[in-house]
């Protein structure tokens, strides 16, 4: 099924929810949209005017009643049916505003005249219609004091919301009830079926929808606002009968795409609400996922909460996924969509997939196990900065068309169970050299990126049947016991304890500033024997100054120097040239094997607060 279908069916399937705004989303009728208004104006029963409001901008947002040209309208004539800006629903504002704009009021009464007296009339639009048809609205609220005069005419400093000019402004309205209720329109169900039914009525033209196979009355003027409220990019749209549209095949726009005003309003209304429930913006692209019931889904792109242990850390993502997975049948559909606009007017889908419920969430949980360092996968965005951003400010920074790109290269390994891109590994791996003598945070979470990469892409590997590698572990033990460790993982190791040496001088010292193994890591990587021996005699004031504070990790040196000489003769590793990233997985399964499985963080601790007490 194509994604109009899943959408139609998506609507049809939560049509419970229609009108009823939860967490601050709505599921909106057909015929109806989100205007921001800036003016409520009070009615009695009686249809005279009571009191009237001016709207802050957090209790603007109201449902509207619209007409097929109403709701794209830009210029011209083409009134809301209920509530709408001044020049419409004012009688009196030609007397208070310097255009001569008559027509427009007119044409708006006419409309709701003949929907007050169609057979779908409603108690609360009879009422608002005996008021309007006084013509005093305007005159009303200068006296109520919501509108000022400037002379004779509307004050146009006067801004509402600080953008809207008084005759610019949009009015609602609601009815005070005999017990003192007011009765909002803009949240009645009764009120919008009866516009449904009564617009319905008023469409005679009947031909063929494409999407749902009936004939019903069918349009060519499909909705914005997709995205956010401000939005004006259509995602179906067929205005172009000029230039290069139908050249020579077809005769007209139906013959490419026919689609019923009931359909499209379902479509658009099903987008629109699924996006502001549970669809993820960035940089301009949005991605969703979301299934027919409306069942709650776990999103790739939402962030898992910070944990401290790798056991702690495996629940959490066990409960947000197996948690989220069991709600659904595992024969359900999943629905992927992209969506990005490569200019205001005009709204892409630039990926769209299903899959079953099963595969999506076992591809999910593969990605969490697999692309994983103890207890962190990176988060999309943080691989596509790490990869492909610039430093700016203390922090890696993407270009939106970066961004997308390299997103819509990323989802398919996460959500669809693709293999990973080397290219993503070998960028964050030039990265991790450039940041080392830049900034040692974001190096030392490039490494943390790098790692969980290069795990991931060695299950790719094995399942895949790729190259005699084993998979990536997380712990130097594993490693080692797993017949992973190359002589590029090695010399990581190596340049660790160089590194961990140095840091515990520095830090006994209470001084702060890089080591020189950081200040060497790209050298290291194109020469590494003759960085490694300037390392080496490097670390000898620091070796002295740690005296027996050194000997565990001076013994861990003569190890592993010891195991690399076992693997390579002296005159290959003269030779030996532009390591690859399993150089970065030594140093930090070194570096975490230091730190945590010897206690060394422990160590430092209880050693400055031994110089502290003698003090």
């Amino acid at each position: 099924m194509s994604w109009t279908n899943k959408l139609l069916e998506t609507y049809e399937m939560c049509a419970s929810q229609i009108g009823i705004r939860k967490e601050g989303t709505i599921l909106l009728p057909t015929g109806h949209i989100e205007q921001r208004a800036q003016i409520e104006v009070v009615l009695d029963e009686q249809g005279n005017f009571k009191e009237a409001n001016e709207l802050s901008i957090d209790e603007a947002t109201t449902i509207i009643p619209v007409t097929e040209d109403s709701a794209s309208r830009a210029n011209g004539i083409s009134p809301h049916p209920l509530h709408d800006k001044l020049v419409y629903t004012a009688g009196d504002y030609v007397t208070y505003v310097e255009e001569n704009k008559k027509e427009y009021h007119e044409s708006y009464m006419e409309n709701l005249k003949r929907w007050v007296e169609s057979p779908y009339t409603h108690p609360t639009i009879q009422v608002i219609y005996k008021y309007l048809k006084k013509g005093t609205l305007i005159h009303d609220l200068i006296d109520y004091g919501i509108l000022t005069l400037d002379g004779d005419h509307l004050d146009k400093k006067k801004k509402f919301q600080k953008v809207t000019e008084q005759s610019g402004a949009l009015v609602r309205f609601c009815i005070d009830e005999w017990d003192n209720d007011i009765k909002h329109p803009w949240e009645d169900l009764s009120l919008f079926d009866s516009f449904v039914k009564y617009y319905e009525s008023t469409c005679q033209t009947k031909d063929l929808c494409y999407v749902s196979g009936k004939e019903i009355y069918c349009t060519d003027k499909h909705p914005n606002k997709i995205r956010y409220g401000s939005d004006k990019a259509k995602l179906i749209s067929s205005n172009d009968s000029t230039y290069f549209t139908f050249r020579g095949r077809i005769a007209s726009k139906n013959e490419v795409n026919s689609m019923g005003y009931e359909t499209s309003q379902k479509i658009h209304n099903a987008l629109r609400w699924l996006i502001q429930k549970q669809g993820f913006q960035e940089h301009g692209l949005t991605v969703l996922v979301w299934n027919a019931k409306n069942i709650p889904m776990f999103h790739i792109m939402k962030k898992i909460e910070k944990v401290t242990t790798e056991e702690t850390y495996a629940l959490k993502v066990n409960v947000a996924i197996k948690g989220r997975g069991k709600e659904i049948d595992p024969r359900e559909d999943v629905m992927i969509m992209l969506l990005e606009s490569a200019t205001d007017g005009r709204l892409a889908i630039t990926g769209y997939q299903e899959l079953s419920a099963s595969r999506y969430y076992s591809n999910i949980n593969n990605w969490y196990s697999q692309c994983n360092w103890r207890d962190y996968t990176p988060y999309p965005n943080t691989i596509i900065r790490m990869a492909y951003g610039t430093y700016q400010g203390k922090e890696l920074v993407v270009k939106d068309k970066i961004y997308k790109t390299h997103l819509k290269r990323l989802l398919p390994c996460i959500l669809m169970g693709k293999a990973l891109p080397k290219e993503f590994i070998l960028k964050v791996y030039d990265q991790v050299l450039k940041m080392s003598k830049v900034d040692e945070k974001v190096w030392l979470k490039s490494i943390d990126v790098l790692c969980a990469l290069a795990r991931r892409e060695s299950f790719d590997r094995k399942r895949l049947n790729i190259g005699n590698g084993g998979v990536w572990a997380v712990s130097l033990e594993e490693n080692r016991q797993n017949h992973n460790v190359t002589i590029d993982f090695v010399l990581g190791e190596l340049m660790a304890i160089y590194h961990e040496i140095e840091a515990y001088s520095l830090q006994i010292s209470k001084e702060n500033r890089t080591t020189n193994v950081m200040k060497l890591f790209t050298k290291m990587k194109k020469y590494p024997w003759r960085t490694l021996n300037r390392i080496d005699s490097l670390s000898i004031p620091y070796v002295n100054k740690l005296k027996t504070k050194a000997n565990t990790l001076l013994k861990l040196q003569e190890e592993v120097a010891k195991q690399l000489h076992e693997m390579s003769s002296e005159q290959e590793l003269r030779n030996l040239k532009n390591l690859d990233f399993d150089f970065v997985i030594g140093f930090k399964c070194m570096k975490e094997y230091i730190e945590k499985d010897l206690k060394m963080e422990n160590q430092i601790k209880e050693e400055q607060n031994n110089d502290n007490i003698n003090k």
